[in-house]
Parts: structure tokens; sequence; C-alpha cells
């Protein structure tokens, strides 16, 4: 189905706008929502290369300064204590608590050094479960980020990855499988 330009805008009106001016807009918006803008700590990002990466794939999919600050907060919050509907089934799978463990062990700085190599790390382990265990690609990416974001929708699970950084991720999965 083709969309009109006009659709296209209703749908995602920030996808074509600077990426620094969105930024802009949504900093002070974070700032309130979860007392911070940036988590770059314990990531291979500086500030504001991490705030960039994190605007840039969420203004992709927000028709809201109030979407945005929504797809922002697996990023922004400590934990993750609250699962959509969506992840928590996600999370139910016989084969969930594997997966996990396997994401967890093989877990390194170097792999979610950036988007690209996070999403690397991440393509590696669906393919070592499709070679070894036939799971379906959904089957073994949907509990990651579940596990990492409580959510079935948001950035790619590299940008989550990168922007999370190696122990926070790794909290974040020793949490779930507790």
């Amino acid at each position: 189905m083709l969309y009109h330009t006009d659709d296209a805008l209703m749908r995602h009106p920030f996808a074509d706008l600077e990426t620094d001016a969105v930024g802009a807009l949504l900093k002070p918006q974070l700032q309130i929502a979860y007392g911070r803008w940036e988590w770059s700590v314990d990531t291979a990002h500086s500030p504001e290369e991490w705030y960039r990466i994190l605007v840039a794939a969420i203004k992709k999919e927000a028709v809201s300064i109030e979407d945005m600050v929504a797809l922002s907060a697996f990023a922004l919050r400590e934990q993750v204590t609250l699962f959509t509907p969506e992840a928590q089934e996600a999370l139910t799978g016989a084969w969930v608590h594997e997966v996990l463990e396997r994401c967890l062990g093989a877990l390194s700085q170097e792999a979610l050094r950036t988007p690209d190599s996070a999403n690397l790390f991440f393509q590696g382990l669906r393919h070592y479960f499709r070679d070894h265990r036939d799971l379906r690609g959904r089957q073994v990416m949907y509990p990651i980020r579940a596990a990492l974001t409580g959510a079935m929708v948001g950035p790619c699970l590299g940008i989550v990855g990168s922007l999370l950084g190696t122990e926070r991720c790794r909290r974040r999965l020793e949490d779930q499988l507790r």
C-alpha cells in the first residue's frame, strides 16, 4: 500500500526533522519525566553521541513528544519494572531461559560498543539458535527485547543494547532470569 505524503507526515511527523532540533525539544521533557536526558555511563558513547543515537531512533516512530518520552523509557530508567502484555507473552516460551542465559553469557563491551556491532551480536545469537535449536528469529529476539525494554516497540535491538551498555543489559537479563 502506498501512502500519500500527508499520510506519512501524520504517521511520523518527526521522521524528517533534523535530529538536533527534535532533541532540543525533547530534552526538557525527558528531564521532567526521568530526571535525566541521557545515560551514557558504562557505554562507549559520549553523552551527546548517546543522546543523538536515541533521538534519531525514536523520532522515526513517534507521532508526538509524549510518544518520544515514552519510547525513551527503556534507556532512562534503572530497571524494567513494567512489562506490556506483549512483552510478558514474549517471556513465556519454553526456550526463553536458554535464550536469555546465552545472551547474558555472551555479552561484552566490544559487542555493544556501537549500534552496528550490537546488531551483529544479536544477529549472531539469532543464527546460533536457528542452527542449533531450530528457533525462529522472533523466538530469540522477542524475549531479549522484552527483558531489556519491557515492551515490543521501540528502536531496534542493536540500538537498545548499545544505549544500555553491557552492565545495564546484564542486570536486566539477570533480573528476568531470577
